[in-house]
């Protein structure tokens, strides 16, 4: 595939993604808002994300078209998307009956709130039996401390090993079931619902055309994990007091990961070992992760943990808070210093980055002048010295830029060959090496993904599954900027820096996921996608 190609397939994707994140926030509004159908389709119809999202398409699709009625179809549609996006306010000065607000699915006159019916009584006059009524009690017990059991059975994935995955998620859905049929509190609407509906239908299809059944149940138990966790904050996080507990429920669970760093990863010699003492083959033996798996995740954590240090505001025990706080963060640092994994350092730079330009423009504007300095200084580097790529890319099995190109153009290989399918969660290591062998990494080196969070998307479940996670990843943006303008202008301190610290973290993860794919199906995975739910949450509450 040459570039002009691939260029061309990844706009396609990226216009249909943004355009089912606009068509997710549309029915977002539809359900919850109770919005008219014809309502809710001028909100879709007429929001930028959708008119974005048709112009890269057909930009997509005019490279390599003989048909030139196809090209022509292309840029009428492509020239009417423009002059709709001329006319809805792009540019000042004019009309700008959409301009208020960008994000896909909104209005400008903004959102039509309509406060929530109260659900029914969950203990029904029929329970008169002792029994019934310790099965209410008990479900709304399961119901209010949900954080806790569900952070206990996720965690038992990190350190417990893939004998807890099935038992574990048993134990989630019944617990779910429990709470849901005592507090009716089934689920809740979201503007990623279309999102994860797709990717949930995919389920099925993977297990279809896997060549390996049980490496792929392995991996998909570890994607569920991820969607329990993103979605299990998402609907119990129903107020600012909530949020404030999962934040600090979040902080401790990544300060513990970090403090068990040395229990967890295998220490090279390039600064000390602690091997000696701790690790699989020390005094205790624990499931070891890969230091760029954790590397990853701690890298996500990091801005998340800024922002919630900033977010602490005087009040009861505010000493105790800041300095709580102040610790996880510095922990959290420590436990990224101890994985020595240099993609994970720069991710997690750039995510604090974020946290405080976005606090403190002024400050912002003096970091983005002296991050600007510093990248033309490394590019400058870089093309004097190209050999300084391989320095400052992630370790592991692979050596630098070139084995890297080379797993990327295995991974567009299957993507081309099984574009509506993937290969099936998980394999990505045998199918490489039987269809595609590589030519420079050693066959004895199995590559477990594409190290690329993006392809192994793509690779996993196919492009279907591909713009799902696209258009995911654009709603959680919009989502979290809005949320963080909305709390910034209520004057809601906590909320709206808790807020940027997970816009930080989902900045830290895009950039990390450019390099590896370590927050995509491993154990550690459902932190980091925990905090995306808070984000989400974030924005639900500033809407109620």
């Amino acid at each position: 595939m040459g570039w002009l190609n691939l260029f061309a397939a990844g706009s396609g994707l990226t216009g249909l993604a943004l355009v089912l994140a606009a068509a997710s926030f549309a029915w977002y509004r539809l359900k919850v808002h109770h919005l008219r159908p014809g309502e809710a389709g001028r909100l879709f119809t007429g929001s930028r994300a959708a008119r974005y999202g048709l112009v890269l398409f057909c930009i997509s699709r005019l490279p390599g078209n003989s048909n030139w009625l196809e090209i022509l179809l292309c840029t009428l549609l492509a020239l009417h998307t423009g002059y709709s996006l001329f006319k809805s306010g792009l540019f000042p000065g004019k009309p700008a009956a959409l301009a208020a607000n960008s994000l896909p699915g909104q209005s400008a006159a903004g959102p039509v709130l309509t406060p929530e019916a109260p659900g029914p009584d969950p203990v029904s006059p029929a329970a008169k039996s002792p029994s019934v009524r310790l099965f209410y009690a008990a479900g709304r017990f399961i119901e209010r401390t949900r954080p806790l059991w569900v952070g206990a059975a996720l965690a038992s994935f990190t350190l417990g090993g893939s004998r807890f995955l099935v038992p574990g998620l048993l134990v989630l859905a019944l617990l779910w079931a429990w709470a849901g049929i005592t507090c009716k509190t089934w689920g809740r609407f979201t503007p990623v619902d279309l999102s994860l509906g797709l990717w949930l239908l995919l389920v099925p299809v993977t297990l279809y055309v896997t060549s390996n059944p049980g490496l792929t149940g392995n991996f998909l138990a570890y994607f569920l994990a991820q969607l329990i966790a993103f979605y299990s904050v998402v609907t119990w996080a129903r107020n600012t007091r909530r949020l404030q507990l999962v934040g600090w429920g979040l902080v401790l669970a990544g300060t513990l990961l970090a403090a068990a760093t040395p229990l967890l990863i295998r220490q090279g010699n390039r600064f000390f070992s602690l091997n000696g003492l701790f690790g699989p083959d020390g005094l205790l033996r624990v499931v070891e992760i890969n230091r760029n798996v954790l590397a990853g995740s701690l890298a996500v954590m990091l801005p998340f943990c800024c922002g919630f240090l900033l977010s602490q505001s005087p009040g009861r025990f505010y000493k105790l808070r800041l300095s709580a706080s102040g610790l996880a963060l510095v922990v959290v640092g420590a436990g990224l210093a101890l994985t020595q994994s240099r993609g994970a350092y720069a991710a997690a730079a750039v995510g604090l980055l974020l946290v405080l330009a976005m606090q403190w423009p002024r400050i912002g504007l003096i970091v983005s002048g002296l991050g600007g300095a510093g990248l033309l200084v490394l590019l400058a580097g870089l093309f004097s010295s190209p050999s300084m790529v391989n320095r400052l890319l992630p370790g592991g099995l692979l050596d630098g830029l070139d084995d890297r190109l080379e797993v990327w153009s295995r991974a567009v290989y299957a993507i081309q060959d099984f574009p509506f399918t993937g290969i099936g969660m998980g394999t990505f290591g045998p199918v490489t090496t039987s269809l595609y062998p590589y030519f420079r990494i050693s066959s004895e080196n199995v590559i477990p993904h594409a190290h690329n969070i993006f392809l192994q998307a793509g690779v996993d479940l196919g492009l279907p599954g591909l713009t799902g996670f696209l258009a995911l990843l654009f709603s959680l943006l919009a989502a979290g900027f809005l949320g963080w303008q909305r709390w910034k202008a209520a004057n809601n301190r906590a909320a709206s820096r808790i807020t940027l610290g997970g816009l930080g973290s989902l900045c830290a993860l895009l950039l990390h996921g450019g390099l590896d794919a370590v927050t995509w199906g491993t154990r550690p995975a459902f932190l980091s996608w925990a905090i995306l739910g808070l984000l989400l949450a974030s924005y639900l509450v500033s809407e109620e």
